[in-house]
């Protein structure tokens, strides 16, 4: 059985636990666009404040997946997926087969229309990236070393 998880935070992480418990032999793949594995996206703030740095957010390393038999595809991006020959595409012509499928992609952050919005040093803070850009717009602006 071929298992393809996009996502990999809490849902789409604990979802290929649970499935390689059941399934020792199964192909499990997780794809993400972000560039980090499985951190705490709670702890993002401790981050900003300098309480710790990328490698302690991290919570599945990848000896984990290692140990798992889960592969772990970062920056990669889906582009389509077709249902009917359960096909996700990560380009327009690189595709990956599958037989089930689990979209664990989770939220969103959402800056609402009101006044001034889009103005620079307004951001949404739901990724390791969007820490790492508020912390690099903040040493900019204030020219000092965090």
């Amino acid at each position: 059985m071929k298992y393809l998880i996009i996502g990999n935070g809490v849902a789409g992480t604990t979802a290929a636990a649970h499935i390689r418990n059941l399934d020792k032999e199964g192909s499990i793949r997780i794809i993400t666009e972000e560039a980090y594995p499985y951190y705490s996206r709670i702890r993002l703030i401790h981050f900003l404040g300098g309480e710790v740095d990328e490698k302690d957010l991290v919570i599945k390393k990848a000896d984990w997946y290692e140990e798992q038999n889960i592969e772990l595809s970062l920056n990669t991006e889906v582009v389509d997926i077709d249902i009917n020959k359960k096909e996700v595409f990560i380009s327009p012509d690189d595709r990956i087969h599958y037989d089930r499928l689990l979209l664990a992609t989770g939220g969103v952050s959402f800056v609402p229309p009101i006044s001034g919005a889009n103005s620079e040093g307004v951001f949404t803070l739901r990724t390791l990236k969007d820490a790492n850009e508020i912390l690099e717009f903040v040493k900019r602006v204030i020219n000092v070393s965090l």
